[in-house]
């Protein structure tokens, strides 16, 4: 059963680059096996392939800008996330990975927005409070951090971010 699973895989690999996919949903799952094995080059050249083949998908566009911040590039990663969020505005991932970004690149004021969007999508999710307290926390925003820590602790008691930031 391995030896077939992984003969799919290498027959799937080798049809993934020449854009014959049966569907939308066999690159993009390739595209997370290389993510998850750490093959960020090829994960980087099926994204670009599938975005220039389904340019109105956000998945695609999430998946460059994934690819783009693996490697460093994240003024490429941010613009290919952007995408992703026209797209998709009320998804959660892709505002949440455009404000990650944006953390990198120490846009900070850019990252509270988009923390402060993934809010509005999901207010339960104990990782936007999260994210959104360490953002304010870089953007010298420390009674602001703490308030969100502390309505973050009222939903998951055990963060150790969020007791990190009231501690701060």
């Amino acid at each position: 059963n391995t030896l077939i699973s992984e003969l799919g895989k290498v027959e799937m690999e080798s049809n993934a680059f020449d854009g014959k996919w049966k569907d939308r949903q066999e690159p993009l799952d390739l595209i997370q096996a290389f993510f998850d094995t750490k093959q960020r080059e090829k994960g980087l050249k099926l994204s670009l392939k599938f975005v220039e083949k389904y340019q109105d998908d956000s998945r695609g566009y999430w998946a460059l800008g994934m690819s783009f911040g693996m490697i460093g590039k994240y003024a490429e990663a941010e613009n290919s996330l952007s995408k992703a969020v026209k797209l998709d505005p009320d998804g959660l991932v892709p505002n949440e990975s455009l404000g990650l970004t944006y953390i990198k690149e120490e846009k900070y004021s850019a990252a509270v927005r988009m923390f402060k969007q993934c809010m509005k999508i999901d207010s339960k999710n104990i990782e936007v409070y999260e994210n959104l307290s360490k953002a304010l926390l870089c953007n010298k925003q420390i009674e602001k951090a703490m308030e969100v820590a502390k309505e973050g602790l009222k939903l998951k008691q055990d963060s150790a971010i969020l007791h990190a930031v009231i501690a701060d």
